[in-house]
């Protein structure tokens, strides 16, 4: 039996519409799990954002309690990698094939000291400063005290 065009056009609209119901339905599946998965991976990433500030500040706080001690381990670690591996480099091979060896490459040795004295220096030099201020405040209240202390030579004579 042939089928007149108006009932093609029906069966071919139905289909279309149930095809269109069909393809919503797994859309609005696929879209929940999408918000799932994100919500998810959302949390994952905050907790390790958490995690990572929590390490951040217990390593400052490690820094603005022993500078020194701070310093002395960043050059140690640097040293240790210097030794480790001396032919690494951040720039990498040039485009003919050879390794940069320009004064301006620091390599990773050198950003990594740099990174590790850049964190510690102002604060070495802060304390230091203070050190040396102080000291030389107690050298010249010392001589100003001496000073004060030993009889004039006027007064010597006098006696």
């Amino acid at each position: 039996m042939a089928q007149k065009p108006d009932e093609i056009n029906r069966d071919i609209e139905a289909r279309r519409q149930l095809l269109h119901a069909r393809v919503c339905e797994l859309r609005q599946r696929a879209q929940g799990d999408v918000q799932a998965m994100q919500g998810a991976v959302k949390e994952r990433v905050d907790s390790y954002t958490g995690r990572v500030d929590d390490v951040r500040e217990k390593a400052l706080g490690q820094v603005d309690q022993h500078p020194y001690l701070s310093l002395a381990s960043g050059f140690g670690l640097g040293l240790a990698l210097g030794i480790a591996t001396p032919d690494l480099s951040l720039a990498g091979p040039s485009s003919n094939g050879h390794q940069n060896n320009d004064e301006e490459d620091k390599g990773l040795i050198g950003s990594v000291l740099g990174s590790l004295l850049g964190v510690t220096t102002n604060q070495i030099v802060q304390e230091v400063r203070g050190k040396v201020q102080e000291q030389v405040s107690d050298l010249i209240h010392k001589a100003t005290s001496e000073k004060e202390q030993q009889p004039s030579p006027d007064r010597a004579n006098a006696l």
